[in-house]
């Protein structure tokens, strides 16, 4: 049995929250329960990405930062490792231009 995980602090960049904010702004207006249960995997993930124990691919954004993402339906999550920190560069829509 492996020993557990020290979840590294979330940070999201102001790019990060905007994106989010609009999204469940969006979402609220149209289906309420559906924008908190998006809100909800959202948090969920952010927290198991945080301990280090799920990654997801390797990516390279149009700007050339290295990041990876994951997705939770309809949003991709650009984020970054460093230590002690999960920085959270982007939570996007899929439907848009990909960022990558």
């Amino acid at each position: 049995m492996s020993p557990p995980t020290t979840p590294a602090a979330i940070e999201l960049t102001a790019a990060a929250v905007k994106d989010l904010d609009d999204v469940l702004i969006w979402l609220a207006a149209r289906n309420p329960s559906a924008a908190e249960a998006l809100r909800e995997s959202i948090d969920s993930v952010l927290t198991t990405l945080a301990t280090g124990m799920l990654h997801g691919p390797a990516s390279t954004l149009a700007s050339g930062a290295r990041c990876r993402r994951f997705y939770v339906h309809p949003l991709w999550i650009y984020y970054q490792h460093i230590p002690g920190v999960l920085r959270v560069l982007r939570i996007y829509h899929h439907a848009r231009t990909p960022l990558e």
